[in-house]
This record gives structure tokens, sequence and C-alpha cells, in this order.
């Protein structure tokens, strides 16, 4: 285990000092890392420091240094911590501001234990002072966006052949290589070690963080879901690897409204499994309260026997219905329908074809819903 200390700012960043400059914010943050690792090392931990510089570091070299830790070691075997002072007042005077906070990442993450249990050393060594904290999501830590949470850890990468005829994987077992991973190769080359351990998450899971408001899409495959973030960009589109890959990596889904996608022949499967992540009174680990997943039956619905055959997943049938190269039929209102599903919940998108068709629609724009009063209307 490695354990990363960022000290904020350089001695040549604006601001970030106090009212008469003599207090800077870098030099107590070099002063606080320095006596961290010092003690760390003396209980025989590995702890380095991020930025030995005095001057200010880019947060794209600092998020680089990280990355490449990790790539080196595994994101698993390393914990970054970054030591900032807040600031309190406009900087035009001294305030009488006492306290202490810890920031992690968004959703559920395994940051979120690590700052429960530095909440718990604050309170015991930080007597008088106010410990801020945000129970929201069911345990102290604040979240937030910050571009250092963003931007490291990296995972690994997948490599699949794809048939370049039909766009569908190839899954003849003669075929060498057809699935590998980017740490494998990187360990046959020497490039990892091997005591180096993968920790998997969602594909596309970095999107969460840079893109907080918009709906989450769930799908079995990658290339599905690179698929249909173009053909339908108001999702963040998000796959698990695979039909039986529906485990405790959803958990950072925690807080936003997930519509699942499953292959035309994994709906009952993927119902039923994920049951257990939307139940209240669930008992999973790390999750407070249960997630809000809809699982949709689109494709049960509308597939023919031949779709069934094909196992077709959402990507099929949205180029099937949206891309006119592959449909030579679409009548003359399917622009206007391409236009406008974008915008609509694929299970009414019948109705909006029905509409658009009977009464002749054109599509001119597209404007949200004004937000209701801030009244409790469920």
């Amino acid at each position: 285990m490695i354990i990363l200390l960022d000290n904020g700012h350089g001695f040549d960043t604006p601001g970030k000092r106090s009212p008469d400059g003599h207090f800077r914010e870098y030099a107590y943050n070099r002063y606080l890392a320095f006596r961290i690792r010092e003690r760390l090392q003396q209980l025989g931990l590995d702890c380095q420091l991020l930025v030995p510089e005095r001057e200010d570091i880019s947060l794209q070299e600092r998020c680089r240094r990280v990355n490449k830790i990790c790539q080196r070691f595994g994101a698993g075997q390393v914990i970054l911590i970054s030591i900032h002072i807040n600031a309190a007042g406009n900087g035009q005077q001294w305030m009488d501001a006492r306290g202490w906070s810890c920031f992690t990442s968004i959703g559920e993450t395994r940051a979120d234990s690590l700052a429960t249990c530095l909440y718990e050393a604050a309170k015991a060594q930080l007597p008088g002072h106010n410990i801020r904290k945000d129970y929201t999501d069911g345990d102290p830590d604040i979240e937030k966006n910050f571009y250092i949470l963003r931007h490291t850890r990296c995972r690994t990468g997948k490599v699949m052949k794809y048939d370049p005829e039909t766009g569908h994987r190839i899954k003849d077992p003669d075929v060498l290589s057809r699935i590998t991973w980017v740490h494998s190769l990187m360990r046959q080359a020497g490039q990892l070690p091997p005591t180096w351990n993968l920790t998997q998450c969602l594909f596309g899971e970095h999107l969460l963080k840079e893109q907080p408001e918009k709906p989450v899409a769930l799908v079995e495959s990658e290339k599905t879901a690179v698929i249909c973030a173009g053909l339908m960009p108001k999702y963040v589109w998000l796959a698990t690897g695979g039909k039986s890959c529906v485990n405790d990596r959803l958990l950072v889904l925690a807080h936003r409204k997930v519509v699942a996608f499953p292959d035309v022949d994994g709906y009952q499967e993927w119902t039923e499994k994920l049951a257990k992540y939307n139940d209240l009174s669930s008992v999973t680990p790390g999750l407070t309260r249960g997630l809000d997943i809809t699982v949709s039956p689109l494709l049960q619905q509308s597939a023919t026997t031949e779709d069934m055959e094909a196992h077709i997943d959402i990507a099929d049938w949205l180029i099937r219905t949206r891309v006119p190269m592959f449909n030579p039929g679409l009548s003359r209102h399917s622009e206007a329908f391409l236009k406008a599903a974008q915008f609509v919940d694929p299970k009414y998108h019948a109705e909006l074809e029905g509409l658009i068709d009977d009464f002749e629609l054109e599509f001119v724009g597209f404007e949200p819903k004004p937000s209701l009063p801030s009244e409790d209307f469920s």
C-alpha cells in the first residue's frame, strides 16, 4: 500500500494567504504533509509526497503523477490524500473560523470508509473545533466534483476484436486474443509487477462525475454503450461488461436515476438481480438506501423472432429505427421522430412515432419542463 500526500498549491500561487500576507497556505500544507509523512514512515508505512517542489504544480501534472503510480502498483494499492486550508471571509480581514472537513468524490466509493475513519480521529483529536459533515448519503464525508478526484485512478482497458462486416464481436474460439486486457498486455511486457491486482469498475464510470445531472442508461456490452452514447446523448451510457456482471460495482449509481437496457434475452435475469439493489431494506454493504434502477422492457416487447435468434441489444434496435442507411423504409416523419426521440423515454417511443405520423408533426426544438415549486408533490 502506498499513501500519497498531495500538499496543495505553491509559493507562487496567487492569493491563498492571510490578509497580512504572512500566512501562506502552501507553506502550512507542506508542513502538515512533512509531519504526516514522518509519522507514517515511523509506523512502517510507505508514504510519499506527491509534490516535493515549492512551485505550484498544475492539477493535470498532479493527476499524471498519481495515475503513473496507480499504473505501476495498481489503483487498489494507492491512497491519495490532498491537504488544503479552507478560506473564510473575503480575504480583507482576519476571521475566527475553526474547523475540519474531508471531501471525497461523488457517489459510493471505497474512499468513503477511509473518510469515516478520519472523521472519527478528528473528533478525538480536535475537541472544540467545528467538524463539518454531510450525512445526506449516510456517511459524514462531503462529496465534491474536484478535478483531482475526477481525473485519477484509471483502471485498465478492454481489447476486443470485431467483425468489420457485421460490426459484431468475434466469438470464434479459434481466433487468438479475441478478448484481452491492457493490464494483461502490460504485465506480459514486464510493465506491471506480478502482484498487481485489477479493481474493476463500470465501463464509462468516469462520466458520472463529468455529467452529474444526466440520467444513466446501463447496458451489457461496452460497444453498446459507445454506440448508444451517440444515438441517445441525453443519457450517460455505462456497461457492466456482460449479462452476469451485475454486482456491487453498481453502488456508484447511488442517487442517480438509472434505466437498464439488458439484451433481448436478459430481461428476466436483470430484473431479478437488480431487485436486490432497488430494495429499500437491502443489507448490501455500502448501500444506505435502494438504488433507483428501472429495467426497460422495450426490447422484449418489440423484438421479433429473428431478433430473439440474433440476440440483439438496444444498440441494434436504435440503429435499425434511427439510422436511415440501415432502414431505407423509414417514412419522412421518421426524421422528426429521430430528433425528438432522444428527449423522450424509450418506453414511449411507439406512442411518439404514432403521434408524429397521425398529425404529420415536424420537430422544431426542445424546451425542458419548468421546475416545480420546492414542495413535495409525491
